[in-house]
């Protein structure tokens, strides 16, 4: 993606933000480049003062990057569940992740600052992004159990043949 496209979308992920906390219409993007137009999952966080403030993501690639981009970034404001709607007097700094089709992978290939982590077990997902593991200095390991505990599932399913891993990359968009 282009230098342009990527200060487009952070642009317009801003304005959007802002919209949801001013609790108006959000406008949809003028004429979007041929990039902006690819269906991506997203990621969409946000920060206060380096500190999380609200991340809500899709895993499947079924809208246009700038619309996935739109959707993710009004839920992190408004809709994360861990914190309360970000005000319009509320600081925030915004990081957008595209995520790469998820693979299966084995624990033995996980390779932290490179992918991205989905388990599945039992009805239930824990997703992790990439440079959460280098932000908390994590090593496989350590990742592995963290997207596990956040499937809310026991540790001891590392071992089960019933546990799915999936691995996909990111493109890591960021006003920080």
């Amino acid at each position: 993606m282009s230098r342009e496209d990527c200060n487009t979308l952070l642009a317009y992920v801003r304005t959007c933000v802002k919209a949801a906390m001013e609790r108006v219409t959000v406008p949809s993007l003028l004429d979007p480049s041929q990039p902006l137009l690819e269906k991506k999952a997203t990621f969409v966080t946000l920060r206060t003062e380096g500190d999380l403030r609200g991340c809500i993501g899709q895993l499947d690639a079924i809208d246009p990057l700038w619309k996935s981009a739109r959707d993710m970034s009004i839920a992190a404001a408004c809709k994360d569940y861990r914190f309360p709607p970000l005000k319009p007097e509320d600081p925030f700094q915004i990081e957008i992740s595209i995520l790469s089709p998820p693979e299966l992978i084995s624990k033995e290939d996980i390779i932290v600052g490179k992918h991205g982590l989905i388990v599945e077990a039992h009805g239930k997902r824990g997703v992790l992004l990439p440079h959460v593991a280098t932000e908390y200095k994590w090593n496989e390991t350590t990742f592995l159990e963290k997207t596990i505990q956040k499937a809310n599932l026991p540790k001891s399913i590392i071992k089960s043949s019933e546990l799915t891993l999936k691995a996909f990359q990111t493109f890591l968009i960021t006003e920080l």
